[in-house]
């Protein structure tokens, strides 16, 4: 999975200011399907998109708000029991970017996130 998910953000996560080397990127997506933060759609076992939510604080919205990069020290984050959930990334292959697989990544994060009391991301 975390191959499919590198593909994914080296090809077509458009909107990166600039790309995390390799070994990097892998920590960060072994990170987030280790605690459960990754929202995937598959078909057949190929990855057709997924969606990246955070369960955070006030103090950590704050950082991000004013600019703070979390992905630098994720490790040392918790993300997993704050009440915001913050959508960090949503990535989806352009053949099936309009329809289901939206609506299912959709579904899923507000799923993942129900008790929270604050939704948020850009």
């Amino acid at each position: 999975m975390i191959d499919q998910l590198l593909e994914f953000y080296y090809k077509y996560d458009m909107f990166q200011e600039g790309y995390l080397p390799k070994e990097r990127a892998r920590e960060i997506y072994k990170l987030l399907l280790d605690r459960g933060r990754l929202h995937i759609y598959q078909n057949a076992g190929e990855l057709l998109g997924y969606g990246e939510s955070w369960r955070i604080n006030y103090e950590q919205f704050g950082r991000i708000i004013c600019g703070q990069n979390l992905y630098n020290h994720l490790e040392d984050e918790d993300i997993s029991t704050g009440n915001i959930a913050y959508l960090a990334n949503v990535t989806i292959h352009p053949d099936w970017r309009s329809g289901a697989v939206l609506s299912i990544l959709r579904n899923n994060f507000f799923t993942k996130n129900y008790s929270c009391d604050y939704f948020v991301g850009h």
